[in-house]
């Protein structure tokens, strides 16, 4: 099996063709496989990001880092967990499975937010919970805490805060 170019070809015979290799090479010696360039649409498409919205959005949640590990146990650990709702704690007290969860993510993020925390920082508290020893096993092979907490945190952050 092959994957071809559809090109000016229905769908329905270009499944066809890409099982049959005698097929396929005189489709090949036809059509242009060339990539096409794209560096006016490119560049049209960063112009247009960087007037938007979401650009404005990124450059102020990036403007502040997370806490560094070696400080977490002066911050992201000394976390005041009284203004929280009982939900919001247990979901911190009990990250795993908890925080593996996008719904418990998301009313971490809102509760936080709503307490003034900056996203990146709630990202942070979320990321020091990740890079704990919570029995996590395998659930962090081949991913990276510290992104799949910003991707959370700013993800969940749109639609709540009205800032950039």
């Amino acid at each position: 099996m092959f994957v071809i170019p559809l090109g000016r070809i229905k769908v329905a015979e270009g499944i066809r063709i890409r099982r049959d290799v005698s097929e396929v090479e005189k489709l090949a010696a036809k059509v242009s496989t060339a990539i096409p360039t794209a560096d006016k649409a490119t560049c049209a498409l960063v112009k247009a990001y960087n007037k938007s919205s979401l650009s404005a959005f990124h450059t102020w949640f990036y403007s502040e880092e997370h806490d560094a590990d070696a400080l977490w146990p002066e911050t992201y650990d000394r976390t005041p967990t009284e203004p929280l709702p009982p939900s919001v704690r247990h979901i911190l007290e009990h990250p795993n499975p908890l925080l593996l969860r996008p719904a418990c993510v998301r009313l971490v993020v809102r509760c936080l937010l709503s307490l003034g925390w900056h996203p990146r920082h709630i990202a942070g508290l979320v990321r020091s919970k990740y890079e704990r020893d919570y029995n996590w096993g395998d659930q962090w092979d081949g991913y990276d805490p510290a992104t799949r907490a910003d991707f959370f945190c700013e993800d969940f952050r749109r639609g709540v805060c009205h800032r950039p």
